[in-house]
């Protein structure tokens, strides 16, 4: 492990208050099909974005991922926008 990630475990078991066994233990965990999902979404939200040069907002990307095929909804592509730092051009 780096140096630099060897201080910010320490300091993490620290201020958590957690066993350093359970620290290494939650960094080897899979990710989640939550985060898996959040992920792909996240890539499909970007992708549609950037091919509207990025005028649509959460409501038009919703309804381009649902022409495509995908079920997401509206209020999950706010909340992915904004984790993401997109915005439409309009806003």
């Amino acid at each position: 492990m780096p140096v630099g990630l060897l201080g910010l475990a320490r300091k993490t078991i620290f201020v958590f208050g957690v066993t350093a066994a359970g620290f290494y233990a939650w960094l080897k965990r899979p990710r989640s099909a939550r985060r898996r999902r959040a992920d792909e979404l996240s890539a499909q939200i970007r992708s549609v974005h950037r091919e509207v040069n990025g005028v649509y907002g959460s409501l038009k990307i919703t309804k381009e991922l649902h022409h495509r095929r995908v079920k997401v909804n509206r209020k999950t592509v706010a909340r992915l926008m904004q984790k993401l730092g997109i915005r439409s051009k309009v806003a």
